[in-house]
């Protein structure tokens, strides 16, 4: 992020709301391990943004001009289960995945427009090559990533009713310690990333707007 977004993140007052800017034609990552809070952030920041329909490719989407485009699993799910009906989720989890990230992939690589994306930056491979696809298209490219604690994350899952597997989750914990690191000594920046921080669950929720412009 530019220098503004991380005055704006780090010199707001405690428990008062705060709010981002960031460069146009940016690409924003909204990090964290499941049950974090991104779905929740990114919908109460972008509520109606538009989105591409699943299979489609970078082509126009509606809504405002200027809008961010979201893209969230969570979107492919939900399309994915009206055509599917009661097949568990299980079935055609990968598929959601797979789905997701030929999206990511799409439109980060696509015309250069205000992008947000839902992603649990625990995977390197996805992590860099968002970082390199947005490089390759002269964007810059940010990471933003919810700093929670397993039990409040387990917790998140509970409450939304969609529990990760012990084993997956427990991953994907060991890999955002990892990510974590990274961040501290300084490694993750050499992945092409502009900016990458870290925000508790409590900024996030006195987290008003992060426009683009």
């Amino acid at each position: 992020m530019s220098e503004r977004v991380a005055s704006a993140a780090s010199d707001h007052d405690p428990g008062t709301g705060w709010s981002m800017v960031v460069p146009a034609g940016g690409v924003l990552v909204v990090a964290g391990i499941p049950g974090a809070g991104k779905s929740t952030l990114i919908q109460r920041l972008y509520h109606g943004a538009p989105a591409p329909a699943p299979g489609r490719g970078a082509g126009p989407a509606g809504g405002r001009a200027g809008d961010p485009l979201v893209l969230d699993s969570a979107q492919v799910r939900a399309a994915l289960a009206r055509r599917l009906g009661h097949l568990p989720y299980a079935l055609y989890r990968p598929v959601v995945h797979t789905v997701h990230y030929w999206r990511i992939a799409a439109w980060t690589a696509g015309p250069r427009r205000n992008l947000v994306i839902h992603e649990c930056g625990t995977r390197t491979w996805a992590r860099r090559t968002v970082a390199a696809l947005a490089r390759l298209r002269h964007r810059p490219a940010y990471l933003v990533f919810l700093e929670t604690s397993p039990a409040a994350a387990l917790a998140g899952q509970h409450a939304r009713g969609r529990v990760v597997p012990h084993r997956s989750f427990r991953r994907h914990e060991r890999s955002w310690a990892r990510m974590r690191a990274a961040l501290q000594d300084g490694s993750l920046a050499r992945e092409g990333w502009t900016f990458a921080r870290g925000i508790s669950r409590e900024e996030a929720a006195r987290l008003t707007e992060i426009r683009f412009e």
